[in-house]
């Protein structure tokens, strides 16, 4: 619908911190940024000069990728990053870009990716699931590349003999008791808020969900912000967009230590 439809006039810089991500992701990378835009830029930072980026030798050439060679005689993991960074703010202001993709787990960007947001530009994460929660939490999308490969090579489970299912029940009985138990409280919260801006919200979560179908809330707060640039959560009766998010009667809200993550509730 939206995003494959205008992914032709999206133009989109990829910046990969080759020290940190691993080669073997390019090929999901570059199929995901596609859907996202016209990957305009392509630049890969690292010492390639020093054997070190053999890995990436391959995915240079079939990716058509810039490699930026960083000098082995700058010590430090630090040197690649800085070099990233110097670039992606030459190209903030020198190039007409409609976002920017970084391909790390390393939360060291995060500055960057509040920075590019800043500039009234998309940004895209590439990296791995171990990467800090509130860095991911900056992008509009972070993909989480270990976990949708596993998804992807995964053996579809076989079905459940009946046996399984009748020692299944009584698992799924409490849990349906405790949401029979939420809707009136969200339904009165979520009463003021117009069904259509209901909609466009749900369909953002959706959007921005990763590949276990849950964001941060941070992120669809982002997200949210740049699809509905007049929305204000106060004019609906919440101190804040988390709060409003909250109390929408068809998402599920899950804590993972001090983090909200948010998903859209499977529709029937």
């Amino acid at each position: 619908m939206a995003i494959n439809d205008t992914a032709a006039t999206i133009k989109l810089a990829l910046l990969i911190d080759g020290d940190n991500v691993s080669a073997t992701y390019m090929p999901l990378i570059m199929r995901e940024a596609r859907k996202l835009g016209a990957v305009a830029v392509r630049r890969i930072y690292g010492q390639f000069k020093s054997g070190k980026m053999k890995s990436w030798l391959k995915q240079v050439d079939e990716f058509d990728l810039t490699a930026i060679n960083i000098s082995p005689l700058t010590h430090g993991k630090n040197a690649t990053d800085m070099k990233l960074v110097i670039e992606a703010m030459d190209m903030l202001h020198g190039r007409q870009l409609d976002g920017v993709c970084i391909a790390s787990s390393d939360g060291d960007f995060t500055p960057l990716a509040v920075r590019i947001r800043a500039n009234a530009l998309s940004v895209y994460g590439f990296g791995a699931k171990k990467a800090p929660a509130a860095y991911k939490a900056e992008f509009d999308r972070f993909f989480e590349c270990d976990v949708i490969l596993a998804a992807e090579k995964k053996v579809p489970a076989s079905k459940p003999s009946p046996s399984q299912k009748a020692d299944a029940a009584p698992a799924t009985a409490a849990p349906k008791a405790a949401r029979a138990r939420k809707p009136a409280q969200g339904k009165r919260d979520a009463a003021a808020i117009p069904s259509a801006l209901t909609e466009k919200i749900l369909n953002v979560i959706e959007r921005v969900a990763g590949a276990d179908g849950r964001s941060h809330v941070r992120a669809i707060g982002n997200a949210i912000t740049r699809a509905i640039p007049d929305f204000r959560a106060k004019n609906y009766g919440h101190g804040s967009t988390a709060a409003l998010i909250r109390a929408l009667p068809d998402v599920e809200v899950t804590r993972q230590g001090t983090d909200t993550y948010v998903r859209r509730k499977n529709r029937s």
